[in-house]
């Protein structure tokens, strides 16, 4: 069918309203610490969601239906993992960001190691930061291309410069909150995908159940000890916990910084 007057339309008002929204909800910034830290008193839950939508770029988006179209769900123990390296990141990290005036984990890093640690720390995440975004906006570009036929290069001209004029502007407080709003309407959408799918397959979910069960698609748990698995409850639980805790240690320690004194005592009895 291809994208109508009305589909464009629709997307430059949100585009345009992720901007403006991101640069009013962002004034009122007196400090650093209000700019990059969002003053440290955002609710735990919009924290929360701007955290997942981060994480489940548009390569999770499209790729995980592909892996479990291509074979079954057990890619979600990967999960599992995620949530033990998250409980790491509260018990250990979170807390000493309310120790002191500490703003990012790199002032961490130097106190503890000193700046030439914190400098290779900052190098390395950086570069490694740079190349892993780059694909995550050149694949969501291809995917805005493909439905709406705008060339690539502007596809990702459009979104970088959205996303920076708002970040500039906005600091923290609009990535957090632009973050929230996107997961809600990616579930949502989803979701409603899901449903509009459903509802036009004859037999409906019935259907659909007794055919996934027959190639074992509902299979989640893989307690095998074959080393040469991939898709073992046991890899899962150790790869996820192993590239989580790191990632959200120094990535996302300034971020969760944001999150009020009270949640991480509430957080503190894990």
């Amino acid at each position: 069918m291809g994208f109508t007057v009305f589909d464009y339309i629709v997307l430059a008002v949100y585009l345009l309203a992720t901007a403006a929204f991101g640069t009013l909800i962002g004034r009122g910034q007196k400090n650093i610490n209000d700019y990059f830290l969002g003053g440290k008193g955002m609710p735990w839950w919009a924290i929360s969601f701007s955290i997942v939508a981060t994480e489940t770029s548009t390569l999770t988006f499209i790729g995980a239906p592909a892996i479990a179209y291509t074979g079954n769900i057990t890619f979600l123990q990967l999960t599992f993992g995620y949530l033990i390296g998250k409980l790491l990141v509260c018990i250990f990290l979170i807390p000493g960001f309310f120790q002191g005036e500490i703003q990012t984990a790199y002032e961490v890093l130097q106190k503890q190691f000193g700046p030439r640690v914190k400098n290779f720390a900052a190098f390395i995440f950086q570069i490694s930061r740079t190349l892993a975004d780059g694909v995550r906006l050149f694949a969501t570009a291809l995917v805005l291309s493909v439905v709406t036929g705008i060339s690539d290069t502007w596809t990702i001209t459009i979104i970088g410069v959205v996303t920076i004029f708002y970040t500039f502007y906005g600091g923290m407080t609009a990535v957090v909150w632009n973050d929230a709003i996107q997961l809600m309407i990616y579930v949502g959408g989803a979701m409603l995908a899901f449903w509009l799918i459903l509802v036009k397959i004859p037999g409906g979910w019935s259907e659909v159940a007794s055919i996934a069960a027959v190639d074992n698609k509902f299979e989640l748990l893989n307690f095998s000890w074959d080393m040469a698995d991939p898709s073992t409850t046991l890899g899962g639980l150790e790869g996820g916990g192993f590239i989580t805790f790191p990632w959200n240690g120094p990535a996302r320690l300034m971020s969760s910084a944001t999150w009020p004194a009270e949640t991480v005592g509430r957080a503190s009895w894990l």
